[in-house]
């Protein structure tokens, strides 16, 4: 009986970089507030990544689904410009994105060459994920 494992030269034209996002869209927008004591602006920013793999062989299973993240921030200037706060929320909708994906098919003997095993052809796949919703307060005080 043959072994179903075997080294196999694998065609890779044509497959993109890994971890090249094909598109992204940035929108930004901020306003500032100016007041006698300072100035307050306000700004949010929304990042789209589509689809992209994270591996040479463009495999389903190498490929991370496409997601947006929205951010917020308020930063507070005194007129003196001595000290800025700054308030944050990162990922404000708390949505789920990868960060990298690699997966690649079981190759253990045993389970390779046994095609009436449940685990046969099966898949075994890592997803490292973006941050969940982040916030904090920073000061800064110039001297």
């Amino acid at each position: 009986v043959g072994s179903l494992l075997q080294n196999v030269n694998q065609d890779i034209s044509g497959a993109t970089l890994p971890s090249s996002t094909p598109h992204r869209v940035t929108l930004n927008t901020n306003y500032t507030w100016e007041f006698d004591a300072g100035s307050l602006t306000a700004s949010a920013s929304y990042v789209w990544r589509d689809a992209t793999y994270y591996s040479i062989f463009n495999r389903y299973y190498n490929r991370a689904k496409s997601y947006g993240v929205t951010d917020l921030r308020v930063l507070f200037n005194d007129r003196d410009d001595r000290y800025t706060i700054i308030g944050y929320v990162k990922n404000a909708f708390d949505q789920r994105g990868s960060a990298g994906i690699s997966g690649g098919r079981i190759s253990n003997a045993s389970i390779a060459n046994d095609t009436s095993n449940p685990l046969f052809n099966t898949v075994n796949q890592t997803v490292s994920y973006i941050l969940p919703r982040t916030y904090g307060v920073e000061f800064q005080y110039r001297f």
